[in-house]
């Protein structure tokens, strides 16, 4: 099965605008309903790495997050969220972001990144065994939020970089 990708215009971060592109680029891909089922546990693997505020464009934006828990929680998926951020712990990166706020007004929890477990994937080359967040390992599903943004390591982030904060610490 080849992969779907939409890749819709969104000139602002105003949260209507958010809304409308996030929903519009869900439906191109068949919407939020063809990633989610009703009652399924699902964490928004948001980008969080330093706590910084949204203008520094550090992190994924509240708007977005807000915008695609909206979609998902429509569908009835039960919404945690988390990161295991390269600095701080994750409740101090949400707080700063402004994840935590939007979170906290749509009783969205804090997945558990703080503690985990090891995974074995025998066909690894370089390595055979990773730490991951107990957050990710109880739950049905992820969407990642990554944030595109430079790196020290990589010429840009996305969201394959964004699964690294999957591994606890």
């Amino acid at each position: 099965m080849k992969s779907k990708v939409a890749l819709v215009y969104c000139s602002s971060y105003e949260i209507d605008e958010v809304r409308q592109a996030v929903s519009k680029g869900l439906e191109l891909i068949g919407g939020a309903r063809n990633f989610v089922k009703p009652g399924e546990n699902i964490v928004l693997k948001v980008n969080l790495l330093v706590g910084e505020v949204p203008e520094k464009c550090v992190t994924t934006h509240p708007a977005v997050f807000r915008a695609v828990a909206e979609l998902f929680a429509l569908e009835g998926a039960i919404l945690k969220y988390g990161d295991s951020p390269g600095f701080g712990s994750s409740h101090s990166a949400a707080k700063k972001s402004g994840i935590a706020d939007v979170a906290e007004e749509m009783s969205i929890e804090l997945a558990d990144f703080k503690e985990g477990r090891e995974v074995f994937y025998e066909q690894g080359i370089q390595n055979k065994k990773f730490f991951i967040a107990n957050g990710i390992l109880d739950s049905d599903g992820v969407i990642s939020l990554p944030k595109l943004k430079t790196h020290a390591l990589e010429r840009f982030t996305g969201g394959i970089k964004n699964q690294f904060g999957c591994v606890v610490g």
